[in-house]
């Protein structure tokens, strides 16, 4: 019991010597493990292309989404959103390559077959293979808002913009809605 004594003594000290730093980490600890709210909009960059979506009903389906979630941000009212494109969605299809190669009298001769690998469905229709989409680019972005004319709204309301769809500040325009 004598040994225990003077190591708890001596934790103690230890403890007093570091307790702001220690409580800092704790602090830290435990903001991190506060849930975080979701940001306006944040579910954007989670939606998809529906099948047999063209690109233009993709950006209509996204202007919507967006006017609908920076209406809810604290001092912008009510929103229009218009997204121009610079480049619409790309659907990438599975290919399955043939190759064959021929010995000549020059040397050899490789030949490569691409065929699309197309997928039947129930015997009424067949479709190719999608392995990846690649979604549309934007080009530039108008946000008309009641709270467009307050420097503090345009900023957040660029940066959310920004963040989802990858424009530059200088491709996004916030202007107050009369």
């Amino acid at each position: 019991m004598t040994k225990l004594q003077p190591m708890l003594s001596n934790l103690i000290d230890s403890l007093k010597k570091y307790k702001y730093a220690i409580l800092v980490l704790l602090l830290g600890v435990c903001i991190m493990l506060i849930p975080q709210k979701k940001s306006p909009g944040e579910e954007l960059s989670q939606l998809p292309l529906s099948d047999g979506e063209d690109t233009q009903q993709f950006v209509s389906r996204m202007e919507a989404h967006l006017e609908e979630s920076l209406s809810q941000i604290d001092g912008v009212g009510a929103v229009d959103v218009i997204l121009t494109v610079k480049q619409g969605s790309t659907k990438h299809y599975l290919y399955d390559t043939d190759s064959s190669r021929e010995e000549e009298e020059g040397g050899t001769r490789i030949t490569e077959q691409r065929k699309t690998v197309i997928l039947s469905k129930s015997g009424a229709y067949d479709e190719a293979t999608v392995t990846t989409v690649d979604y549309p680019l934007f080009q530039g972005a108008l946000v008309v808002c009641e709270g467009g004319g307050r420097p503090e709204i345009q900023l957040l309301l660029t940066q959310v913009i920004s963040s989802l769809t990858n424009l530059g500040s200088d491709k996004i325009a916030i202007v107050k809605m009369k």
